[in-house]
């Protein structure tokens, strides 16, 4: 499943591209890597979290793992080397962006609809818990242990892992705001996990503007 799901198209570029709303320049942008968020005012999104690969690129660290455990000089370090790479202004996302580019959880994309027979839907629609087609959670990760990005569903906009697995950090009026939840935190169905105290399993996931 995770392969197949890794090569899954940014489907919010798609739709920028059809709608007329894509920018032109994308030069040097990849979008297996970056997804394109026309209604977070063309906000461009990191699709997985940064690894241990992205902030020190050639130490033969994995790739498939978010970089967790990560002080705020590290952030700091590794979005001024993506910014000189991309040659734009890489940052967190503000809370209202990130609430923007998470969007609601989808609904279910294994089960047909929600009046489907409940001897018909999925385990984890039987149990109210869909939101794990999508999100690594206490539930469906019981260790505590964080599991291999892009293993579940990515949401509306291409994102993998935005609920679940790692807290994302974002500003909000000059404060950090960590917004997701983890894999040690009860599911939510309207996906709203936000605390300002910082959790213990914090992930990396940049923007820039177009």
């Amino acid at each position: 499943m995770a392969e197949a799901l890794a090569g899954a198209g940014p489907v919010a570029w798609q739709y920028a591209e059809a709608h007329g709303l894509a920018p032109v320049d994308r030069k040097g942008i990849d979008l297996d890597r970056w997804s394109y968020i026309p209604h977070a005012d063309g906000l461009w999104a990191a699709r997985s979290h940064l690894t241990m690969a992205d902030v020190y690129p050639g130490g033969g660290y994995s790739d498939r793992y978010p970089l967790t455990q990560v002080s705020e000089e590290v952030v700091r370090q590794s979005l001024r080397w993506l910014g000189l790479e991309l040659d734009r202004d890489v940052r967190l996302p503000t809370r209202t962006e990130w609430d923007a580019l998470a969007g609601p959880v989808p609904t279910c994309p294994v089960c047909p609809g929600p009046r489907t027979a409940p001897i018909l839907r999925c385990d984890a629609c039987r149990h109210g818990d869909y939101v794990e087609h999508f999100a690594w959670l206490r539930t469906n990760a019981a260790d505590g242990q964080v599991r291999p990005m892009r293993a579940k569903w990515p949401n509306a906009a291409g994102l993998y892992d935005v609920w679940g697995n790692v807290w994302e950090p974002c500003t909000d009026h000059g404060r950090t705001v960590y917004c997701g939840g983890s894999v040690r935190t009860q599911p939510q169905q309207d996906g709203s996990y936000a605390t300002r105290q910082r959790p213990h399993l914090v992930g990396i996931r940049p923007v820039f503007s177009a």
